[in-house]
């Protein structure tokens, strides 16, 4: 008996050079039905706002910064840098609730670089708003840090006792001398003045008026200062601690990078950490917020070069801010250049434990498309995997939100900053991504044959020309009520102008007594079907 009598067979499927199950009864990890990827119905992350560049060498998503609440809306705000004209620098403040920019910082001469880096000062004025530092290494005669509280700036730091560029990296210190106000905390990893050579500098300004709190040298050419962290009280004496990295950092004339957390009352070393398989350790730091639940903000550590039996894979780790053990160590595959970014991801399960994200902007074997994965705090393992078009590099920069849009979880920031905007060239790009649940199935599969003959197959109640693909499963269905299946993708088939797609598939006879699940799903708003069992 036909199962669709009123509507024609579209077409079969083609699954190699014959129409049927080729290779069913002697895989029984089924290599192909209809060669597709199933798409679950869990959480996945879709753009919310797109900040895309509009020039040449733009590189919008340069720097990314979380701003704590810059409007006083209550609502979570962003940062995101950019080159601008002849390389003076821009800097977007942006609104987490509306993706519209609340003001625009600007550097004031060519080749500034304002915004090299940016980071959120905290409340260092009183009244009640987010302040934001703001790194330009290009400006004066060896760079310059500016903090700014909405229109006025209130510190303008200069370099002008070093031979380097300060403001290449900026970050909250967190409050270093315990006066109720964030401190200041920049570097110029390519300082010359010390006695000799390339050495590095890491300065501490207060955030109450000014005044260098610390400030650190280091000898050996490391380029100390590459990148920073404000960590938070991680030694309990009641004083803002913070971090630094020099991933030049050699012990015997190997390279292999360290990074050093300082204490904020004296500014000496609380822990060192270094790897000493000749890689440049350090590379990327980030605070990733209390990951161990222990009350104690985490630390992670990267090397994006890192290369393991294959080229450029990267590394991070994830290391204990109140111990200074290893947590967590993660690998990249060949060319991913994973750690290239590091970040928070907030508690997203809520479980107690800080969830972390790392970009990999290398990953693709003939392009270089990028990702961004996030992790699990309580056990490391991967939750998501957000990627972006093709070619862009994606995962330049990122950082957490919060949750914008009252959904329950924080959103994430993500940059591709190398990215063309056809017909422009490295104008790069800035997303805000939103977590959500996919929808419940929408779509109708009916299916129905046996062993020794075809299979009937009809996806009903579809969007017209919907892109619709099918996926089977031996191993049953998953905790969200889908089937289980790791096939490869293949090109979708689309529904008619009614919403309706049929097919057909030839089961050989040798599978009779099999199980089989079989689920459609709408590519274009991720919606799954119902599913189907049946025995051949």
């Amino acid at each position: 008996m036909w199962l669709f009598p009123n509507t024609p067979l579209l077409r079969r499927f083609h699954l190699s050079s014959h129409s049927y199950l080729r290779n069913f009864s002697y895989n029984r990890r089924m290599s192909f039905l209809l060669s597709i990827l199933l798409y679950s119905q869990a959480t996945t992350y879709a753009p919310l706002y797109t900040h895309l560049g509009t020039n040449n060498d733009a590189m919008v998503g340069r720097s990314v910064a979380h701003i704590s609440d810059f409007d006083g809306d209550g609502i979570s705000d962003y940062a995101y840098s950019e080159h601008g004209s002849q390389y003076m620098g821009k800097v977007h403040i942006v609104s987490g609730a509306t993706g519209n920019d609340l003001t625009v910082y600007t550097g004031s001469s060519t080749n500034d670089f304002f915004g090299s880096a940016i980071a959120d000062a905290g409340d260092l004025d009183n009244d009640g708003l987010s302040d934001v530092i703001i790194g330009a290494t290009g400006a004066g005669t060896s760079g310059k840090v500016y903090v700014y509280s909405q229109n006025t700036q209130l510190f303008a730091f200069d370099g002008s006792s070093i031979s380097g560029s300060i403001g290449e990296a900026v970050a909250n210190a967190s409050d270093v001398n315990n006066d109720g106000v964030p401190d200041i905390l920049a570097s110029s990893p390519d300082n010359y003045s010390f006695p000799t050579g390339n050495y590095g500098r890491v300065v501490v300004w207060s955030g109450a008026n000014g005044a260098i709190l610390h400030q650190i040298d280091q000898s050996g050419q490391t380029m100390f200062g590459t990148s920073l962290a404000g960590l938070g009280d991680i030694d309990n004496d009641g004083y803002g601690d913070f971090a630094a990295s020099a991933p030049y950092f050699s012990l015997a004339g190997i390279i292999n990078g360290k990074v050093e957390a300082f204490s904020g009352a004296t500014g000496n070393p609380i822990f060192m950490k270094a790897n000493f398989n000749g890689v440049s350790y350090g590379s990327t730091i980030a605070n990733l917020g209390d990951v161990n639940n222990d009350g104690i903000n985490d630390l992670g550590c990267a090397d994006h070069n890192f290369n393991s039996g294959s080229t450029g894979q990267g590394e991070f780790r994830v290391v204990s801010g109140a111990t200074g053990i290893d947590l967590y160590d993660i690998y990249g595959s060949t060319g991913d250049y994973l750690g290239f970014s590091l970040s928070s991801a907030g508690d997203l399960n809520n479980d107690g434990h800080s969830e972390f994200m790392a970009g990999a902007p290398q990953f693709g074997t003939s392009s270089q498309d990028g990702y961004v994965q996030i992790y699990d705090g309580a056990t490391g393992a991967l939750l998501d995997t957000i990627t972006m078009p093709s070619d862009i590099k994606f995962g330049s920069n990122i950082c957490e939100l919060g949750d914008v849009n009252n959904d329950g979880s924080p959103e994430v920031v993500c940059a591709a900053r190398w990215s063309d905007q056809s017909p422009l060239t490295l104008a790069g790009s800035c997303y805000v991504f939103s977590d959500y649940v996919a929808p419940p199935p929408t779509g109708l599969l009916r299916a129905v044959g046996s062993a020794g003959g075809n299979m009937h197959l009809g996806i009903y109640q579809m969007n017209p020309l919907a892109n619709c693909r099918i996926g089977y499963s031996l191993a049953g269905l998953n905790g969200a009520g889908n089937i289980i299946t790791s096939l490869a993708q293949s090109i979708p088939t689309p529904t008619d102008t009614l919403g309706i797609w049929q097919g057909a598939v030839y089961v050989p006879a040798g599978l009779s007594g099999t199980s089989i699940w079989i689920q459609g799903i709408d590519l274009g708003i991720s919606a799954p079907t119902n599913v189907v069992f049946l025995v051949l």
